[in-house]
């Protein structure tokens, strides 16, 4: 953490930015909606199916598809081959966004790397 002159520790606003902006490629600025969001959003609500309706049509436990559009399980190649068989959006797509919200979580679990400890001191890493 950067310190004043007075050896107070300051929290700066780019101390986040700069831990963000060292994410690889393919890894999201902002957090992605999750695959199971987006069918609820764009496939069931307007279609107005209840969440049994769309289990019964993608022939898939009740459970499962609950789970799934509540972000608690991922958007599996079967899965989204039914989605895309019964919605006609394609199975690349739900793939996509299943990748982008996984590569997004993971790299949010990891923990910063060892120079945004050194911010503002004397040391060097080689």
């Amino acid at each position: 953490m950067p310190v004043q002159r007075n050896s107070t520790p300051v929290r700066t606003a780019s101390m986040r930015v700069e831990r963000w902006s060292d994410r690889p490629a393919g890894v999201p600025l902002r957090a992605p909606r999750h695959p199971g969001v987006l069918l609820q959003r764009y496939c069931l609500d307007p279609l107005a199916l209840s969440q049994s309706e769309a289990a019964r049509l993608l022939g898939m436990s009740r459970r499962r598809l609950h789970e799934l559009v509540h972000g608690q399980r991922t958007m599996t190649p079967d899965t989204a081959i039914r989605c895309a068989r019964r919605f006609g959006i394609e199975v690349g797509f739900w793939l996509t966004q299943q990748a982008a919200w996984d590569s997004f979580q993971a790299w949010k679990r990891q923990s910063p790397p060892v120079s945004h400890f050194l911010v503002g001191r004397n040391i060097s890493i080689s």
